[in-house]
């Protein structure tokens, strides 16, 4: 179904692993962030990428070369490479939060004293390598040196806290004293890391936060969750539906979360197939979600990660089918309507917006903005910049 993710770099995820780890290139004249392609289901995850042969990467942070068009003054660009899943160390521009321009950048989960070190090492030299410190975006996800999901139900009874006190008490032991904003867990509530139950995964996340906060108190921490939820036993990604966030944000501490990320894609049926489409963001990202889930966690900052496709199902002649210019401009302003109405109910908000080809991966789709699309890209963002609403456009792996 539509089922467009920001994911890792893990080639069996369906949800496109490839958002987070993949470099996101970051060009100040277009607001893009070059980051992981979202599937469709596009999630939040770097580019599919077997890492069955490559444990090392899985641990280490990726990098991504990414692009913002922030409002703020001081926005600043920053590259980075990205690899593995989760556990690849992926530095990505992420959306600007209170005006901040913010460089992403993605890691698996230590589960051991010696993947806390490495985790550490590379966490400390990427903030390091940073401008401004602060803007660092550390997403970690729940995955491990191997490339496997973490057991969820042993992280939440504690069998990763002595990595993660080792992960953070290295970071701060190499001089660092401010790491940023970090988000654990992203898009748990779908199929993307094997277990949605919300209980868990709001446990989980407040594991992690208070954790992270107990080393650095004046860090920042966000949730980021996908417009659609499936069942905790359910792997099927059609099977999403529009649904209250609030059960994976119950017994979260007020105060705890900075900022609530909110993921939606456009949608359409393969070729010949009747079915309707979902390519207005009103459809893919209910705003009554989003405006509920921030006053839940009493945040005022939302940031959206979604997109338009130009070409989808592109591995089967057939079934393909494409999205001229005015088309995905029509998406794209639906978008914007979205963003500009949030901000209008009080929120600062940044829109990041997926370009990734992945025509020729698994996905099967081209969420790029190449050709006569460039324009297309070049006014939706500066359409953003003029309401003072941050931009990003994530283009892949360099």
């Amino acid at each position: 179904m539509r089922r467009h993710v920001w994911q890792r770099v893990v080639p069996h995820r369906r949800f496109h692993p490839e958002l987070l780890p993949g470099l996101l290139l970051f060009f100040s004249s277009v607001g893009v962030v070059s980051a992981a392609a979202i599937n469709h289901k596009h999630s939040w995850h770097s580019s599919s990428v077997d890492q069955s042969n490559n444990s090392d990467n899985a641990i280490h942070g990726r990098q991504g070369a990414s692009h913002h068009d922030s409002p703020a003054p001081d926005a600043t660009a920053s590259k980075n490479p990205a690899s593995a899943p989760a556990a690849d160390g992926t530095a990505v521009s992420a959306l600007p939060i209170n005006q901040t321009q913010r460089q992403m950048y993605f890691i698996g989960t230590p589960a051991t004293s010696s993947d806390a070190q490495s985790v550490a090492s590379d966490v400390a030299s990427f903030i390091k390598s940073l401008p401004s410190p602060e803007t660092a975006l550390i997403i970690i996800e729940p995955t491990l040196p191997n490339g496997s999901n973490l057991d969820f139900n042993a992280y939440h009874n504690g069998a990763y806290d002595g990595a993660l006190n080792s992960m953070f008490a290295d970071i701060k032991a190499q001089g660092v004293s401010d790491i940023g904003m970090w988000v654990f867990f992203p898009e748990a509530n779908t199929p993307s890391w094997g277990n949605t139950d919300p209980a868990t995964v709001a446990a989980n996340i407040t594991r992690s936060v208070t954790i992270q906060k107990k080393y650095f108190p004046n860090s920042q921490a966000s949730i980021m969750l996908d417009s659609e939820t499936y069942a905790a036993s359910d792997a099927d990604w059609a099977n999403g539906q529009y649904t209250s966030l609030l059960p994976y944000l119950q017994g979260i501490p007020a105060g705890l979360i900075n900022s609530f990320g909110y993921q939606g894609f456009p949608w359409a049926p393969a070729a010949g197939v009747d079915q309707s489409t979902s390519l207005d963001a009103s459809q893919f990202l209910p705003p009554n979600l989003a405006i509920e889930a921030a006053h839940a966690l009493g945040v005022s900052s939302i940031w959206l990660n979604t997109g338009s496709f130009g070409a989808m199902y592109t591995n089967d002649p057939g079934q393909t089918i494409s999205q001229s210019p005015a088309q995905r401009t029509a998406t794209l302003g639906s978008i914007y309507n979205l963003a500009a109405s949030l901000r209008a109910n009080g929120f600062s908000m940044a829109v990041n917006i997926f370009a990734e080809n992945k025509a020729n991966q698994d996905e099967a789709v081209d969420w790029s903005y190449s050709g006569l699309n460039a324009s297309v890209l070049t006014a939706f963002t500066s359409q953003l910049r003029q309401d003072a609403i941050a931009a990003w456009v994530y283009q892949g792996q360099n």
